[in-house]
């Protein structure tokens, strides 16, 4: 998924096949195992406390040098993002949406391409019972799936469904928290880590570049619904 691009059929048959999971029936054994999304804010509360040390610690190593100011530079983004996440996650609580079985973390790595018009969708460790939306968060939320014509061929394969917009925005928000929470907990939280260290930092940065992951949650959160 990273390394090859798919082709149109494939984006066709992704579309297809996410949508055959999201509409699976499953036995009622099974369903009442499956955890269900509870908008936590465990992520948030992770990236709270990791802006507080960023704005407070004194480090010595030079990458957390670095991140920590950049962080307090984008204080203001990043408090945002999370406020927003927080508010989103509170509606959706009081007010859900149809819940359906999710994979959960569906990215370019989980897309197994194996021929010019076959792939698998693997890595289903933490399926989940939660929004439709949970899925469809990188579907134009990121730098790699964001080509129009190849997000209609999927849309076109997955079907009509309403998007929910609160729902795609939360995800979107909720998703680069997560990865922000990572990448402060690598660096700050340990000296480990050799060049990786570096690429965590640049990974942090890039969300912040216009087009990237908080400008889309920005952008689907302020469309109409």
């Amino acid at each position: 998924g990273y390394e090859v691009a798919l082709s149109d059929a494939q984006w066709l048959g992704f579309g297809a096949t996410l949508r055959i999971v999201h509409a699976a029936q499953l036995p009622p054994e099974l369903y009442q195992r499956l955890p269900r999304e509870t908008f936590s804010p465990r992520w948030r509360e992770m990236v709270k406390s990791f802006q507080s040390q960023a704005e407070s610690k004194t480090f010595s190593d030079p990458t957390a040098i670095k991140l920590a100011a950049f962080m307090r530079e984008k204080r203001a983004d990043i408090t945002l993002s999370i406020a927003r996440a927080d508010e989103l996650g509170r509606i959706l609580t009081s007010q859900p949406p149809e819940f359906v079985l999710c994979h959960s973390d569906i990215h370019p790595g989980n897309l197994l391409i194996t021929g010019p018009d076959q792939f698998y969708l693997v890595d289903w460790d933490q399926p989940v019972l939660a929004p439709r939306e949970r899925d469809l968060v990188l579907l134009g939320g990121g730098a790699v799936w964001n080509n129009p014509r190849k997000l209609d061929l999927f849309f076109l394969g997955y079907g009509g469904a309403k998007i929910h917009r609160q729902a795609l925005a939360y995800y979107r928000y909720e998703r680069v928290i997560q990865d922000l929470a990572v990448e402060c907990e690598m660096i700050f939280s340990s000296k480990d880590g050799g060049d990786d260290r570096e690429q965590e930092y640049q990974f942090f940065v890039s969300s912040f570049l216009p087009g990237h992951e908080i400008e889309l949650a920005r952008k689907i959160d302020h469309e109409p619904s």
